[in-house]
């Protein structure tokens, strides 16, 4: 566990301080989007095992996504995250 814990990425976990502040969506934007990951991360039986979000760069995925991690996180639905 040492070696392991010293190959974490620890800036890249959904509430590092080391990305203090996260980016956020405010949460009356990009409403559509964020309820169609959720209804998608809810479904028990999803029509595919892999959500892919896609975008130009600065068009707003990270901080969908960072949304999404802290109301799954909230929600009991958080498995893991990722943010590089």
């Amino acid at each position: 566990l040492h070696a392991l814990g010293q190959a974490v990425s620890l800036g890249a976990i959904h509430d590092s301080s080391e990305r203090y502040p996260p980016p956020k969506c405010h949460p009356e934007t990009r409403v559509k989007v964020r309820k169609l990951i959720m209804n998608w991360i809810r479904n028990p039986n999803p029509t595919s095992s892999i959500f892919w979000l896609y975008g130009s760069a600065g068009v707003g995925k990270t901080a969908i996504l960072q949304s999404i991690a802290e109301q799954c996180y909230a929600e009991g639905y958080f498995g893991g995250s990722f943010f590089f």
